[in-house]
């Protein structure tokens, strides 16, 4: 900054901090010009603040700095408000320029290449774009770090261009996870104790993909024709697009034969096939509501293992649902989550109802339940922390079949 005869000149700077000496540098200004920009309000008060007035260099830099950030406060932390060099004397309009800040690139270039090109795409779109707000940018982070095997850090930094910022995203990436896990709160006809293993598969094929497999079975005897409780879960999460959709394909099938009662073994077969979908509506780091949409085919078989097979009681079931949950932190501290969901059961598609029983004489495991039912459910929950090591943690549940009986498995 130079000193002249009843003013100075204002020199092109980076940043909002005044030079030193700024404050010993006075002028009278007539007006303010402030080009770009769309809070009217805040503009209005910095006019006011600076017009018909005699001030310092140093308020300059101290209203600009303020207007800025009252376009962070508003979420747009991009926008970035300039003092262009400029000779200013006593009745001189001052001139500020607003550059509506855009995303200039994102650099990825220290991501594993499995899932470079993924994370990647989903920012891609804000690249170019004026007048992003904070929520648009954080959705799309969040939506990237919400890969399978991947903890993401993002940073954004002063790009090279005026008003552009650079997104810079790290990670932590797990190709492969592996877990074990020990249950004993089975029934003593169920064995008490169960063992459980998985593995997920994160991105094999760099599109956001993951795959995985569950199985569980009492005391390791997971090959056995009879065991008192066995599992096995297989399925693939496939992302949809760069908003958050993703599709997920899950098979399961479980085989249950506890002890033998009154001299008859008893075994329960069940089958489930589902195809979900997922989409994120709110994504935000306080609050997520997803969409979800399923539909199941399951089939539920009880025999007599003793009595060749003898067929006691058949429920396949075809099913839709459709359902909304969501998850809020309202402060640090607190956690607040539920979900609604809505089933509908279709008297089709290889479903049993009453009429084939009747035909078949294989009973539906319930008396008066058909396969065309309704059902909807609620649940809530709320967790807060008290202290360090003392957590508040509230669920409430509700469902209704709107007064008619359901399956056994519904």
């Amino acid at each position: 900054m130079q000193q002249r005869a009843g003013g100075f000149d204002l020199l092109a700077t980076a940043g909002q901090d005044a030079p030193e000496g700024a404050e010993q540098l006075t002028v009278h200004l007539a007006g303010v010009a402030v080009e770009g920009g769309f809070l009217e309000l805040e503009t209005e008060k910095l006019r006011a603040d600076l017009s018909g007035r005699t001030v310092t260099a140093a308020d300059l830099f101290t209203a600009a700095g303020a207007l800025e950030r009252s376009y962070a406060d508003a979420g747009y932390s991009l926008v970035r408000v300039v003092l262009p060099a400029q000779r200013l004397v006593d009745g001189a309009i001052l001139r500020i320029v607003v550059i509506d800040g855009f995303l200039e690139t994102v650099d990825t270039s220290r991501l594993p290449d499995n899932i470079r090109l993924r994370v990647e795409a989903v920012p891609a779109p804000l690249i170019g774009q004026k007048g992003i707000a904070n929520a648009t940018i954080e959705r799309q982070v969040l939506l990237a770090g919400d890969l399978p095997g991947a903890v993401l850090r993002s940073t954004l930094s002063k790009g090279s261009e005026a008003g552009g910022s650079v997104l810079t995203i790290e990670a932590r990436y797990k190709p492969v996870i592996a877990s074990a896990t020990v249950d004993n709160r089975l029934s003593e006809e169920l064995g008490r104790y169960s063992t459980g293993i998985g593995v997920d598969f994160n991105s094999p094929f760099g599109l956001g993909e993951q795959f995985y497999v569950r199985a569980s079975m009492p005391r390791m005897a997971f090959f056995s024709d009879a065991p008192r409780n066995r599992s096995l879960a297989a399925g693939v999460t496939l992302p949809i697009g760069i908003d958050g959709l993703t599709l997920n394909l899950e098979g399961t099938a479980s085989r249950t034969v506890p002890p033998n009662l009154a001299g008859l073994i008893y075994q329960s077969d069940f089958v489930r096939y589902a195809a979900r979908l997922n989409y994120p509506l709110i994504r935000s780091r306080d609050l997520t509501v997803n969409l979800s949409g399923v539909f199941d085919i399951k089939d539920e078989r009880q025999t007599l293992k003793n009595l060749g097979g003898l067929s006691l009681s058949e429920d396949p079931l075809r099913t839709l649902r459709a359902g909304m949950d969501f998850s809020w932190y309202p402060t640090r501290d607190a956690f607040i989550y539920g979900d609604i969901t809505g089933s509908m059961g279709l008297n089709g598609l290889g479903a049993r109802n009453l009429a084939d029983a009747t035909a078949t004489g294989i009973l539906l495991p319930r008396q008066g339940a058909n396969a065309d039912f309704q059902k909807l459910e609620i649940s809530l929950g709320y967790r807060q922390t008290l202290a360090e090591h003392l957590v508040l943690d509230f669920k409430a549940k509700a469902q209704t079949s709107f007064g008619r009986p359901l399956l056994s498995s519904k």
